[in-house]
């Protein structure tokens, strides 16, 4: 499964594990990597059996735990590309209790039998010590584990490469995702593959997270479809109004409606009659519910004509010109739009291309203060003394609205003294930057993010790709107004599922560069995979999951990083040629 990290040999790790029982030290063996030492030193504490596994049977599994539930699609696949292998992928819960064991392999699945490794056990270091699964949880980071560096001899067999699973907003550990083979066959690709599908698993919880956050936006959505007429929609910390609504009634009003609503405990009632401030009365009526019950929905109904009430502000379209359906993405602008309006510095953080700044833009066009927006980019000016004094002079003044652009890649020299700037103009103004998420600058980390309180993250295409249904029709609409061009352009639907099979390296700068293309051969009708350019048309014959998209990538990069030796890049990732030739053709990597 790939290459051994760098380090001793099983004869040595034999012979150090024996001289730990026997002379019950305690000091660095040099044979052995300093997580397993320390796993060792916990193992005996413990008084674990070093001979004998000793896992105990704790319960039966709740296979309706959130994590089982989110994992269960990412587990079948990896267990599918894994089919072949020699390998176990298991699933437990935080303190180590195993949920979930697929392999295809019998030989592994006998000895694992043999073991105890089984669902219902426990494999925390109190009973079994030094193991994928217990060290793991005992660290709260990845832990490799390869024959030798087992604390039981039971298990010495095999290899086993363990991530622990973190909840992507709490932060609590939820979990371990586990891989476990022959001791020979474990390395650095078999931890690899673990990380690769632990963040899949923390990106589905972190989605179905924001789907039940966004349940009340949805009700909303629903029946604003169903009606016309005016709309106030609560849910949790959320009160949404439509423009009829707002355009109706004044600020006051709102605020009394809003609390009236809120109040308002009565589950057979389907009709208030409300009094308000201004001396108006509306009729609330609770719409039907929809499969959500988490939020409650009212249309608002007026009975008498407006009279010299204040109109109030007319109701802004939230985030103008940007489209997507994605949950990340709509997290995203949520998170932009209430920075923006709280005031502070912030950052956006994102792979060059993902719609960083676009998104930026958007949230401040929808103030005054946007007029004054100026956008400052490392690669915009002749000299570093240029950009610093462009930035000196737009932080002069008292409210300044200021744009970053790639603020982690400016060279090394300007990150100190730009850091003075900042400080200088701390406390005043409105600052954004955003962040390329690909590079990483300790020196930025250390001078300048400090002066940002929040950072939005903004996910790459590749991981939002259901964006594309509302992005295609939307860019070439856009080049359809151009001088110049025809009636516009539509894609096939066979095109449209070449476009979503590709990894859009270059996000939806790549795309609009693409759709350009399709612009400039057909200036109207149905254009066909044929008018794509040969990078989107040469595919793998379906479209990946995010585990053999995360493969595909590591390919191209070792690919890259050997001058595109395929003997080379295959020791790199620990891959035989024939292995690395088949994911080759099977991926569409030309």
């Amino acid at each position: 499964m790939g290459s051994r990290p760098t380090g001793a040999s099983e004869r040595q790790l034999h012979e150090a594990r024996e001289r730990f029982l026997t002379a019950q030290a305690a000091e660095a063996e040099a044979a052995v990597r300093e997580p397993i030492r320390q796993s060792w030193l916990r193992s005996r504490a413990l008084t674990v059996h070093p001979h004998r596994a000793e896992s105990q049977f704790i319960r039966e599994p709740n296979t309706e735990a959130t994590l089982i539930r989110a994992a269960a699609p990412i587990l079948a696949q990896l267990a599918e590309n894994l089919a072949a292998e020699p390998v176990a992928v298991i699933l437990t819960t935080a303190d180590g209790v195993i949920t979930q064991r697929i392999t295809a392999d019998r030989t592994i699945k006998a000895a694992m039998d043999d073991v105890r490794l089984a669902r219902g056990y426990s494999y925390s270091e109190q009973f079994v010590g030094t193991n994928g699964i217990g060290t793991a949880v005992e660290m709260r980071m990845p832990a490799l584990v390869l024959g030798r560096e087992h604390y039981t001899d039971d298990l010495a067999a095999l290899s086993c490469a363990g991530v622990p699973i973190l909840h992507p907003v709490s932060g609590k550990l939820l979990g371990v995702l586990d891989l476990t083979t022959w001791a020979a066959n474990g390395g650095s690709l078999l931890m690899t593959l673990a990380k690769t599908a632990a963040r899949h698993i923390q990106d589905r919880i972190l989605s179905q997270a924001l789907e039940a956050e966004t349940a009340p936006f949805n009700g909303f959505l629903r029946a604003s479809r169903r009606t016309s007429q005016a709309i106030l929609a609560l849910g949790g910390d959320q009160v949404l109004m439509n423009r009829k609504l707002r355009s109706s009634l004044d600020g006051q009003d709102l605020a009394s409606l809003a609390e009236y609503a809120l109040e308002s405990t009565d589950p057979a009632g389907r009709n208030f009659i409300v009094p308000l401030p201004s001396g108006r009365t509306v009729r609330l009526s609770t719409e039907p519910p929809d499969h959500d019950s988490t939020s409650t929905v009212f249309t608002v109904q007026l009975l008498e004509p407006a009279r010299a009430a204040a109109a109030g502000h007319p109701g802004r379209q939230t985030l103008p010109g940007l489209v997507g359906r994605s949950p990340s993405w709509r997290r995203s602008q949520q998170e932009v739009d209430r920075c923006y309006r709280d005031g502070g510095w912030f950052l956006v953080a994102g792979e060059p291309g993902s719609g960083r700044a676009a998104l930026l833009r958007s949230v401040a066009a929808q103030f005054p203060s946007a007029a004054r927006l100026e956008v400052l980019g490392p690669g915009g000016h002749r000299t570093k003394e240029e950009y610093l004094n462009a930035v000196a002079a737009a932080v002069e003044e008292e409210n300044f609205e200021l744009l970053l652009r790639d603020v982690n890649t400016l060279p090394t020299e300007l990150v100190e003294p730009l850091s003075g700037l900042l400080q200088s103009a701390e406390g005043r103004g409105r600052l954004m930057a955003t962040v390329d998420s690909t590079v990483d600058d300790p020196d930025f980390e250390v001078s300048i993010q400090p002066f940002f309180k929040h950072t939005v993250a903004v996910s790459a295409l590749r991981h939002r790709i259901e964006d594309l249904d509302e992005l295609v029709p939307h860019l070439l609409g856009k080049a359809a107004q151009q001088p110049g061009k025809g009636p516009g352009v539509t894609l096939s639907p066979e095109a449209l599922q070449h476009l979503a099979k590709f990894n859009w390296p270059g996000n939806v700068a790549q795309l609009r560069g693409i759709l350009r293309d399709v612009t400039l051969r057909q200036r109207s009708g149905v254009a066909g995979t044929d008018q794509l350019p040969a990078e989107v048309r040469a595919l793998s014959k379906y479209r990946l999951s995010p585990l053999e998209a995360l493969q595909r990538d590591a390919i191209v990069r070792a690919l890259e990083e050997n001058d595109g030796n395929m003997t080379r890049a295959a020791a790199a990732l620990g891959m035989s040629r024939a292995t690395i030739y088949r994911r080759k053709r099977s991926y569409g990597i030309r």
